[in-house]
């Protein structure tokens, strides 16, 4: 992993502050806004990030001389993230609110550049220089709020009430946060897996018409119930109810599709018993037939029991 940070990229982040009286010697400073982290998990990397800013920094202000950068000298101010999220978003509004940075440096990992994006330097109209993280995440919410158009979201959730769909929207909020997404229920016309009435009557089709009706009716409550929990959880949501001729899976790609969107979100099991037989796995069949990333998330149970099922030394490699 390196990091990189031309003179070009620093001189115009010097650019965007405030330019002062030009004088014999640099009298006043840029500071630039850093948040990596120094500790936790990623600690060694954010370690190596600060001595190489430093390095520059160093260099871009020694080339400058007594004119300094824009009139000044150019500086940072260094923020440890902790390898948490929070605490990122902590030390980047603190940066933002407080120190009135005209830009910052970080994160190093995903998990700490996605959450400071979309809770502090996207809304604050901030630049946001990350030499790392490559989550799509980050890339849906640019092109989310990149444009006023009022476009729908580039996040697709695929929701049926079950548990596993469930910690699919906590997921999303947790490496998403706030970002706007688009919460999806489908429902099956009754046609799909009965052609004929009862002795082969052709009087049932009334009754069917009548349960698909219904079942629409339901589909658009759970999109709706679905969406409730993804506002409560810090997402920006909008219900969704489709109706899916060709199966779930394919009504899931085709509305990807539609909305361009840069990730589908879904549990790894929705409905079980016999309908689980009839329709097949149907994140099985997203993820396989997909053109864009898929996350696919067990509910909490669903992982317990996957961990109690495994030997000890395979859990804890």
């Amino acid at each position: 992993m390196r990091f990189l940070l031309s003179t070009t990229a620093l001189a115009a982040l010097a650019a965007l502050a405030p330019l002062s009286a030009t004088a014999q010697s640099p009298a006043c400073t840029h500071t630039v806004g850093m948040v990596v982290s120094l500790t936790g998990a990623a600690g060694r990397f954010g370690q190596a990030a600060s001595k190489s800013v430093e390095l520059a920094f160093n260099e871009l202000n020694a080339a400058a001389g007594a004119q300094g950068i824009a009139g000044c000298k150019l500086a940072f101010d260094l923020r440890d993230a902790q390898s948490q999220g929070s605490v990122a978003v902590d030390q980047a509004r603190q940066l933002v609110d407080l120190k009135k940075v005209p830009a910052i440096i970080g994160g190093i990992i995903s998990s700490v550049s996605i959450p400071m994006v979309t809770s502090v330097t996207g809304p604050a109209g901030v630049v946001q220089i990350s030499p790392a993280s490559s989550s799509m995440a980050s890339r849906s919410w640019c092109r989310t709020h990149a444009s006023d158009e009022g476009n729908e979201s580039m996040i697709l959730v695929s929701y049926d009430g079950s548990a596993d769909a469930q910690a699919a929207i906590d997921r999303v909020a947790e490496v998403m946060v706030g970002a706007e997404v688009t919460v999806l229920h489908v429902w099956e016309p009754l046609g799909r897996f009965t052609r004929t009435g009862p002795m082969g009557s052709a009087g049932s089709w009334t009754d069917t018409l009548d349960l698909d009706a219904a079942n629409e009716d339901r589909s658009q409550r759970q999109a709706e119930a679905g969406a409730q929990r993804a506002t409560a959880a810090g997402l920006v949501a909008h219900p969704r109810s489709a109706r899916g001729d060709g199966g779930v899976a394919s009504m899931i790609l085709a509305i990807a599709e539609e909305l361009d969107a840069d990730v589908v979100a879904m549990g790894t099991r929705g409905r079980g018993g016999m309908a689980s037989l009839l329709l097949g796995s149907v994140s099985r069949d997203v993820v396989h037939h997909a053109a864009v990333p898929v996350l696919v998330v067990p509910s909490p149970g669903s992982a317990q029991h996957w961990r109690r099922r495994q030997p000890r030394s395979a859990v804890e490699s």
